[in-house]
């Protein structure tokens, strides 16, 4: 193992994390790699998380070489608090954990090694389903992802983010190069990174083995409950943005014409879903059976 020579700085993004803060944070202690940097971006919390957050801190903090919290007095989107967030890290490292997640206790350890042994500046990994067995599930084709080159890998973007952005490790260089993540897309923050970084000729790599484990809930911002809403209309706004300002004139530049026509009428089915009252009403189930049976008739015809 290479000596731990380098400051890894661990970016926790949190906002009315007050149920799970402290999960995370307990896992970053436990990480076997030593020299980390804590750096916690409230974004506006209006729960108990910032109480909880300073507690820790009081308890925990010397565990650290350093440790930043820093508390927004409100909300100001998450690609925002994000570029706060990265400018408080001095880690040549930067490891992304969502407040509602956990890593496991090697994570920095083996991120750290992959990067350093193999002269790498971006890898991602595999996640655990917290609560159960379950891993990320990939297919042979989402493993020989990570085997293209970049112009590749950008290609293949065009058409779908199949990345667990919870696994993210980089160099803080490469954030830098990038100049910082994509505030026009408000709640959007992976997706636009990865479009960027393969652009720009940054290959993204994979480190097969499990890292983090991932918590689905109610809360989460890409998550669809038909028990409440059937979608996040503020995750839902950005990734629309993404589509028309950028990927739409990648699909259309690489001929994945196809694409272009199933997407554009996902995008135009979830809008009509959110204008009929974003719940599963009588109009809204009519509006899934209509556009199930286009797309259907559409996949007859194309393949």
């Amino acid at each position: 193992m290479k000596t731990e020579n380098y400051l890894v700085s661990i970016l926790v993004l949190a906002y009315n994390a007050q149920e799970y803060i402290i999960d995370m944070l307990s896992s970053i202690k436990e990480q076997t790699y030593k020299r980390i940097e804590l750096v916690i971006a409230d974004n506006g919390s209006v729960d108990l998380t910032q109480t909880y957050v300073s507690d820790w801190i009081k308890e925990n903090s010397y565990r650290f070489e350093r440790t930043v919290f820093h508390k927004n007095k409100e909300n100001i989107a998450l690609t925002k608090n994000i570029n706060l967030g990265l400018s408080l890290c001095n880690g040549k490292y930067i490891k992304f954990a969502y407040a509602d997640d956990m890593l496991l206790p090697d994570c920095i350890e083996k991120n750290y090694n992959m990067c350093e042994e193999n002269n790498l500046e971006v890898i991602f990994s595999n996640v655990k389903y917290m609560g159960t067995n379950k891993l990320a599930n990939w297919r042979d084709s989402e493993i020989q992802f990570y085997k293209m080159p970049a112009c590749e890998q950008h290609k293949r973007l065009a058409v779908k983010n199949i990345i667990l952005a919870p696994t993210f490790f980089c160099r803080k260089s490469v954030l830098s190069r990038m100049g910082g993540y994509d505030e026009r897309y408000k709640y959007l923050d992976d997706y636009p990174m990865w479009i960027k970084m393969t652009a720009h000729g940054i290959k993204l790599h994979y480190l097969n083995d499990v890292t983090v484990l991932y918590r689905i809930h109610e809360e989460s911002l890409t998550y669809e409950g038909i028990n409440t809403r059937i979608i996040n209309k503020l995750f839902f706004d950005s990734d629309r943005k993404l589509f028309f300002k950028e990927r739409l004139g990648l699909l259309y530049e690489y001929g994945f014409y196809k694409e272009i026509v199933f997407q554009g009428l996902e995008y135009i089915y979830k809008s009509i879903l959110i204008y009929n009252g974003n719940r599963w009403n009588r109009r809204n189930r009519v509006v899934r059976k209509e556009y199930e049976q286009i797309c259907n008739s559409l996949h007859r015809y194309f393949y």
